[in-house]
């Protein structure tokens, strides 16, 4: 079987898996979000920061799940606040790892000896994600950030297989190109403000650039897990998912992107 199949068919098994986690409900997502979350986990620290599956491993598995709960069920304005600074001080942080630390530093070992990083950028991600699901219309808001995130997807490998001539960052991601960009974001903006028009009959001129903004904070996503990866010498997060590599590859734009979201959702219904 070709890769070109098996990728066709890993994401047909995992959009069957989210769709059905939607028609069940709101514990059913949620158990996708936390074993998604804790696979994660296991990827940062095994497979890009080469911990091993110690005592510290199995405790950031257990405050992941014990943090997750904690936000979910207890969350207050002022831990809404500071969850809010905590998450956005932490990707902009990584914004800082991907444009101003070059290929040759050792920036990325002095992240791989911060005790529980790995588990700090999943649960606040995480969290982004699955506070979605406490607000009214949830299913509609995670298909549109998913809409969003893997729209950008889309659209820049379709634009940059079919446009790409000038490449975009060749020494942290080689395939991407300037073209792949731009068009990702135009599918971003278009899809997603179809989507939210149709879904909430509401349309605004500034929606179809709000989400080719939201589309290029994914992209940013998935630029910083390229230079992970790289300086980790892995192709790779792991082998998981056939075709496509391991969760980090395949959410690493998603959850980069939902504090963001997140953020935009309070400020749009407020």
């Amino acid at each position: 079987m070709s890769n070109t199949s098996m990728r066709f068919i890993s994401a047909a098994v995992l959009l069957f898996v989210v769709v059905l986690s939607f028609m069940i409900g709101e514990w059913a997502s949620l158990g996708i979000i936390v074993l998604l979350g804790a696979l994660l986990v296991h990827e940062i620290e095994v497979n890009f920061f080469k911990h091993g599956r110690n005592v510290m491993y199995w405790a950031s598995q257990v405050i992941f799940l014990v943090g997750f709960v904690a936000f979910f069920w207890y969350f207050t304005p002022w831990l809404k606040h500071g969850f809010w600074a905590a998450s956005l001080v932490l990707n902009f942080s990584l914004l800082y790892y991907l444009f101003f630390t070059g290929m040759e530093n050792n920036f990325f070992l002095k992240l791989t000896k911060i005790p529980l990083l790995g588990l700090i950028y999943t649960l606040l991600n995480f969290v982004g994600l699955g506070l979605l699901i406490k607000l009214d219309h949830w299913v509609a808001l995670l298909t549109l950030v998913m809409i969003v995130a893997y729209g950008m997807d889309t659209g820049a490998w379709f634009f940059g297989r079919k446009f790409g001539k000038n490449p975009l960052w060749p020494s942290v991601s080689p395939k991407k190109t300037r073209e792949g960009l731009y068009g990702g974001m135009l599918t971003a903006g278009v899809f997603g403000t179809l989507f939210f028009s149709l879904k909430f009959h509401s349309f605004s001129l500034l929606l179809p650039f709000i989400f080719a903004l939201l589309g290029l904070i994914s992209q940013l996503g998935d630029l910083i897990q390229s230079k992970l990866k790289r300086q980790a010498n892995i192709k790779d997060s792991s082998a998981l998912i056939p075709g496509h590599g391991g969760v980090f590859d395949r959410v690493d734009s998603l959850i980069f992107l939902a504090p963001f979201f997140l953020v935009w959702v309070h400020l749009w219904w407020r």
